[in-house]
């Protein structure tokens, strides 16, 4: 995998989020806020477990990779780990890896 294979690889990205669009201040405040209105805590919509201070991340519920976009319903709030884990799958796609693990 040379340089043109990284600088393409890079170009695709930019030009995907480009097109999934920008997320203000306004909208992450709006999304930690529904989800502590929902939970009464701030919790990982993947585990359903209460997040520590520092801990979280904002997950797109489909990567933008596969066509996600930075809008409020694509949106939520994970654990960092459970971001990571769930790397580029869909939110249902994580979910039934996880039934089968």
């Amino acid at each position: 995998k040379g340089k043109a294979y990284i600088q393409q690889v890079n170009f695709v990205r930019r030009q995907r989020l480009k097109k999934a669009g920008s997320i203000d201040f306004k909208q992450i405040q709006n999304i930690y806020e529904q989800n502590i209105k929902k939970y009464g805590t701030l919790t990982c919509y993947l585990c359903f477990l209460p997040i520590d201070f520092g801990l979280d991340s904002l997950d797109h519920k489909t990567p933008i990779s596969r066509g996600g976009y930075n809008c409020f319903e694509n949106l939520d709030v994970a654990h960092l780990s459970c971001n990571k884990r769930k790397h580029r799958k869909t939110e249902d796609e994580y979910r039934s890896w996880l039934m089968s693990r």
